[in-house]
Protein backbone atom coordinates (compact mmCIF):
# COMPACT_ATOMS: atom_id res chain seq x y z
CA UNK A 1 0.00 0.00 0.00
CA UNK A 2 2.94 2.68 1.33
CA UNK A 3 4.64 1.49 -2.46
CA UNK A 4 1.34 2.16 -4.89
CA UNK A 5 0.74 5.66 -2.79
CA UNK A 6 4.73 6.62 -2.74
CA UNK A 7 5.21 6.63 0.99
CA UNK A 8 7.49 5.81 3.21
CA UNK A 9 7.43 3.25 5.97
CA UNK A 10 8.03 3.95 9.48
CA UNK A 11 9.35 0.69 11.44
CA UNK A 12 8.07 -0.03 14.89
CA UNK A 13 9.38 -2.80 17.10
CA UNK A 14 7.44 -3.61 20.58
CA UNK A 15 8.94 -5.48 23.37
CA UNK A 16 8.31 -6.69 26.42
CA UNK A 17 10.54 -6.47 29.22
CA UNK A 18 11.07 -9.60 30.55
CA UNK A 19 10.23 -9.84 34.35
CA UNK A 20 9.80 -13.49 35.77
CA UNK A 21 8.54 -11.89 38.95
CA UNK A 22 5.52 -10.53 36.95
CA UNK A 23 3.57 -13.24 35.48
CA UNK A 24 0.13 -11.86 36.58
CA UNK A 25 1.10 -8.60 36.80
CA UNK A 26 1.09 -5.24 34.51
CA UNK A 27 3.86 -5.60 32.03
CA UNK A 28 6.03 -3.08 30.73
CA UNK A 29 6.09 -2.68 26.72
CA UNK A 30 8.61 -0.38 24.89
CA UNK A 31 8.02 1.15 21.77
CA UNK A 32 11.53 1.86 19.41
CA UNK A 33 10.31 3.76 16.74
CA UNK A 34 13.07 3.37 13.43
CA UNK A 35 14.10 5.69 10.55
CA UNK A 36 11.86 5.89 7.83
CA UNK A 37 11.90 3.10 4.73
CA UNK A 38 11.79 4.55 0.97
CA UNK A 39 9.66 2.92 -1.02
CA UNK A 40 11.61 3.72 -4.16
CA UNK A 41 12.86 -0.40 -4.91
CA UNK A 42 11.29 -3.72 -6.13
CA UNK A 43 8.90 -5.03 -3.58
CA UNK A 44 11.54 -7.40 -2.10
CA UNK A 45 14.08 -4.75 -1.60
CA UNK A 46 10.90 -2.99 0.41
CA UNK A 47 10.48 -5.74 2.61
CA UNK A 48 13.95 -6.38 2.89
CA UNK A 49 14.76 -3.32 4.32
CA UNK A 50 11.34 -3.72 6.85
CA UNK A 51 12.41 -6.94 7.93
CA UNK A 52 15.75 -5.95 8.90
CA UNK A 53 14.47 -2.53 10.71
CA UNK A 54 11.86 -4.85 12.44
CA UNK A 55 14.91 -7.48 14.02
CA UNK A 56 17.23 -4.35 14.66
CA UNK A 57 14.56 -2.51 17.08
CA UNK A 58 13.42 -6.03 18.76
CA UNK A 59 16.58 -7.07 18.81
CA UNK A 60 15.42 -10.31 17.10
CA UNK A 61 17.92 -12.42 14.14
CA UNK A 62 16.64 -11.55 10.47
CA UNK A 63 16.56 -14.41 8.57
CA UNK A 64 15.94 -14.36 5.26
CA UNK A 65 14.07 -16.87 3.28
Amino acid sequence: IAKKMGRDILPVGIVRKANNNRFFKKQDFYLNIGKPISTEGTVEEIYDAWCKAIAALTDLQYIPC
